[in-house]
């Protein structure tokens, strides 16, 4: 809405889309250049002491939103080429009007030709199609069609007809070609139109398209090669001025041409400067590709990758930009983590926007991020409460048992089923929770850590970090132990399942926190896993039978808090602990408001 260039083009949204809760329906736009960047744009913004910066007012007109701007770049040098979530590659790519195909034969004969121009293909198209306007049924269909008309209109002013074609314009040739896929080491007879194939690798096919349809400016051809159209040459048979010097490179002084040799210089000038218009890109640009849910359809596995590739061409070409917004853990995992923007709620529901790059966060911390920030840990981003934890089993008891927490509250149930818990596979250490919740730059509004204490105090860092925001909590001085406590019935039920015959407590006697340690540290060390496994289940079976150890209470009420969905106290009662609940509004309260408040920390 706050830029011109942008393709394809897209109808104006309604006014219901602007901002409520925002006086301003302004958006401001500035560009800065790196000390290291050299993209031809830049290199030109420096040379003329101008840098891109404007602001767009939004406002209603007649139901749509209507932008005003003022633009003082060339148009053209800041195209941004949006690809929606909801795009359509088999309607760009081999519909009635792609013109994306078009920009990539003109970026291609940019790459091979140093020359945007189309008309050696145009010529050549154009021949072929001539060609069949002699042949039958095409000559005879005509004829007929000519004697009719003669009866029709000799009488007055006779009237010739002739059956021609085309003409071999832009649209032309967008309605002509289409993309097909077929699979790698087939032949080409075998490849089948886009509407057949799976969105994954059509949306794929699209940003390929797109990223090729841009033009290289750093591709440089050697100057023979220019200069004689490059190593292909087209066959015209329509006799067009293919392979002319398209810019008079070799002609002599102008002063040495004919008359018609200066018109047709002009005219071919006249051409250029109508086709440099009617492209998208300009001369020298900056091009942006926004690229939303590239997530939609695609392979987990093909998600990182596609992430890594794209980092290799903006590093490879300096005009290109990509913006990406998803809600993949793969996705996140595949970037530094200063290239992070992070979209939230604030305390008082106003969108935020976290950057990791103005944390101030050390070299060595953000190395660290850099290199911890795997998929799993990814997740964390995503959310706007999160729960740390050291191991897959300390995640797999503490989900069984919030949901005991929970009880009959349904809000709390589905709280709970929602909530994030990451695993990071070794002791929690400061550098995820200052990533999280970095006062006033926080990421997320709880962060709660599950760790085990073994027979330590609380970390320093821990201590100095404690807030209402973030605190951490404490297994003394291990998960297994720490369960014990009123819940020896179950832990005995638990070692029977798992068939343990040297018992750590004496027959008669129940389990303690002590022998339960000692077991676990030594002969019980490979039956974590199955333990956890099994007392959760346990848990599934019978939730009334299973206490919830005093600091996991404590960790579940302090993620919790604050967490009310915008429900008005006097509702809260009635939402909670009534799975019958008929009233319209708990249920709206209920099944849309956990939905929504989980996605507002999302990016």
């Amino acid at each position: 809405m706050a830029h011109r260039d942008v393709f394809p083009y897209f109808a104006r949204p309604t006014s219901a889309a602007l901002s409520r809760s925002v006086a301003s329906r302004t958006i401001d736009l500035t560009y800065a250049w790196e000390d290291n960047d050299h993209s031809p744009l830049g290199e030109l913004c420096r040379a003329d002491a101008r840098m891109p910066k404007w602001t767009t007012e939004l406002s209603a007109s007649m139901g749509r939103i209507s932008p005003s701007r003022t633009e003082p770049i060339a148009e053209g040098q800041l195209p941004i080429l949006y690809l929606s979530p909801t795009r359509n590659p088999a309607a760009d790519l081999a519909g009635r009007d792609a013109r994306l195909i078009v920009e990539l034969l003109r970026a291609q004969a940019f790459r091979d030709r140093d020359d945007k121009s189309l008309k050696d293909l145009r010529g050549q198209l154009a021949g072929l199609i001539s060609s069949v306007v002699s042949k039958w049924p095409v000559a005879d269909a005509e004829a007929r069609v000519a004697g009719t008309l003669a009866d029709l209109t000799d009488g007055v002013s006779g009237r010739v007809p002739y059956l021609a074609t085309t003409a071999v314009d832009d649209t032309f040739l967008a309605r002509i070609f289409e993309f097909l896929l077929g699979t790698s080491g087939g032949d080409r007879i075998d490849a089948h139109r886009l509407e057949t194939e799976g969105l994954g690798y059509s949306n794929l096919l699209q940003l390929a398209v797109v990223l090729a349809s841009i033009p290289d400016l750093t591709h440089q051809l050697p100057k023979d090669e220019a200069q004689d159209g490059g190593t292909d040459e087209l066959d015209t048979d329509s006799g067009s001025d293919a392979g002319a010097d398209p810019a008079g490179l070799t002609a002599p002084d102008d002063d040495q041409r004919s008359d018609t040799e200066r018109a047709a210089a002009m005219e071919e000038a006249l051409q250029r400067r109508r086709m440099e218009e009617d492209t998208f890109f300009a001369g020298s640009f900056h091009a942006v590709v926004v690229l939303e849910e590239p997530e939609a359809h695609l392979h987990p596995q093909l998600q990182h990758g596609l992430v890594q590739y794209l980092k290799e061409v903006v590093e490879r070409r300096p005009e290109v930009q990509v913006v990406i917004t998803t809600h993949s853990d793969e996705i996140v995992s595949g970037c530094d983590p200063e290239d992070l923007v992070l979209f939230r709620r604030g305390e008082a529901e106003q969108p935020v926007a976290r950057t990791v790059q103005t944390f101030s966060l050390s070299q060595t911390k953000l190395a660290r991020a850099r290199r911890h920030l795997d998929v799993n840990r990814s997740a964390s981003l995503f959310a706007d409460r999160v729960v740390l934890v050291e191991g897959v089993t300390d995640a797999m008891v503490l989900r069984a048992l919030a949901r005991v927490w929970a009880g009959s509250d349904r809000v709390r149930r589905r709280f709970v089923d929602a909530l994030t818990i990451t695993v990071l596979g070794s002791r929690v250490g400061p550098w995820l929770p200052e990533l999280l919740t970095k006062p006033g730059m926080e990421i997320s509004s709880k962060v709660a850590v599950l760790g085990d204490s073994d027979d330590r105090p609380l970390p320093t860092w821990a201590e100095q970090r404690r807030s209402g925001c973030f605190e951490m909590f404490l297994n003394e001085p291990t998960l297994e132990p720490a369960l014990v406590d009123q819940n020896e019935s179950i832990i005995e039920n638990v070692f029977e399942q798992m068939g343990i015959k040297e018992l750590p407590w004496t027959e008669g006697s129940e389990p303690t926190p002590e022998g339960v340690r000692k077991w676990f540290a030594h002969k019980g060390k490979r039956h974590k896993a199955a333990f956890a496994d099994l007392f959760s289940q346990a848990i599934f079976e019978d939730p009334t039978a299973v206490t919830v150890p005093e600091h996991m209470n404590r960790l579940l009420d302090f993620i919790w808090e604050g967490f009310r969905l915008g429900v008005p106290e006097d509702e809260e009662a009635e939402l909670g602990g009534d799975d019958t609940l008929q009233t319209d509004a708990g249920d709206v309260n209920g099944d849309s408001g956990s939905g929504s408040e989980l996605e507002e920390g999302s990016p």
